[in-house]
């Protein structure tokens, strides 16, 4: 559940029932609405892996609350697209980092495509000029901010 649905949801069964000799229902709602306007984010975690000319595939999905699909296509050597099912990729308000594992170490890029595309893109550690041909159990994270 996003936030957004979430305090939708407070709004609908607390916020807006008036009980008597009750708590003010009002009030509660608004507290409990500005916790949750205190996350500021919904994401999504999961840990990938990548070999050969293959899309990078999702090894284990931790977190989504994203509301949407994630998937991958491989572009080329070093270079994937991170793939939304919708719109959730808000300009300027979405974060995209990779923690590739120590056995594999990478410099990642990302960068923001459109509302439903992340831009990947995976280098050597040694040689920061040269892109890595693979993924080996990385941790995705893509946050995207209220």
């Amino acid at each position: 559940m996003t936030n957004t649905q979430l305090k939708t949801q407070i709004d609908a069964q607390i916020t807006n029932k008036n009980t008597p000799n009750s708590l003010t229902p009002i009030n509660v709602g608004v507290n409990i609405k500005d916790l949750v306007n205190k996350v500021g984010f919904n994401s999504y975690l999961a840990i990938i892996s990548q070999s050969s000319t293959n899309a990078p595939t999702i090894v284990t999905e931790i977190k989504n609350d994203l509301d949407t699909i994630i998937s991958f296509t491989y572009i080329g050597v070093g270079e994937y697209h991170i793939n939304a099912s919708s719109n959730v990729f808000t300009n300027n308000k979405t974060v995209c980092s990779l923690v590739p594992s120590t056995n594999h170490p990478r410099i990642v890029a990302t960068s923001p495509l459109s509302v439903n595309i992340i831009e990947l893109k995976t280098l050597t550690a040694l040689n920061p000029n040269v892109l890595a041909n693979t993924i080996s159990q990385a941790v995705l994270e893509i946050r995207v901010y209220d």
